[in-house]
């Protein structure tokens, strides 16, 4: 015998729910429904859900409307009192205003308190640099004869050299010509590489059709 699959299913109770609490759980459910994974959905409920606890104990807030950006500079306040890290504190007002502007949308309120709050900075984490010895370990994991290993070797050199963050320098592609295209801004994003490296390697590995 076949059994219904919303046989079980427990739909909460809007009638015991706040005015927040209802549009926190609508919008739960439109991330999931977005197919958002686990891990996002399960940051935003923690995340969120404190901002609305701490509107609903300690402002006695519980609608949207009420709200107002002076709640919103109570709320980073404390959590600043909380000593939460900087990277912390941008998410305790990053999260719940996307939550807010779904509700905006929603058309659940035309109440926007994160208006008029400006985001808390967020501070540069400084990453230690690598020693000369990590450096050396670098390098020497790219020796070889392999195009890929030549290719490894110059794109470290490269980042040695210039200071290009990573996320620039995988943008590079080899060009012959001296005047590759213009970049942002109408500038050269261009870097030499000595011919004999890399290049040739590849160039080599074309004419064989392995690359």
């Amino acid at each position: 015998m076949q059994t219904n699959s919303f046989e079980h299913f427990q739909p909460y109770t809007i009638a015991t729910q706040s005015e927040l609490e209802e549009a926190f759980h609508l919008w739960l459910e439109s991330m999931q429904a977005r197919q958002f994974s686990p891990n996002t959905l399960r940051g935003y409920r923690v995340n969120v859900g404190a901002f609305l606890r701490y509107l609903q104990e300690n402002l006695n807030l519980t609608a949207l409307d009420a709200v107002k950006p002076h709640h919103i500079r109570k709320w980073l306040i404390a959590r600043q009192q909380h000593s939460v890290s900087n990277a912390q504190l941008h998410n305790d007002y990053r999260q719940p205003r996307t939550f807010w502007r779904w509700c905006i949308k929603e058309e659940l309120t035309t109440n926007d308190p994160f208006a008029k709050v400006e985001k808390p900075k967020l501070q540069p984490t400084l990453k230690p640099a690598l020693t000369p010895h990590e450096v050396e370990q670098i390098l020497r994991a790219c020796e070889g004869k392999e195009w890929t290993r030549l290719r490894d070797k110059a794109l470290i050199l490269l980042l040695l050299d210039t200071g290009l963050i990573s996320v620039f320098a995988v943008r590079f592609k080899h060009s012959p010509h001296p005047n590759p295209p213009r970049g942002r801004g109408g500038n050269h994003n261009s870097s030499p590489v000595h011919r004999g490296g890399w290049e040739g390697g590849m160039l080599k590995n074309q004419r064989k059709g392995t690359y």
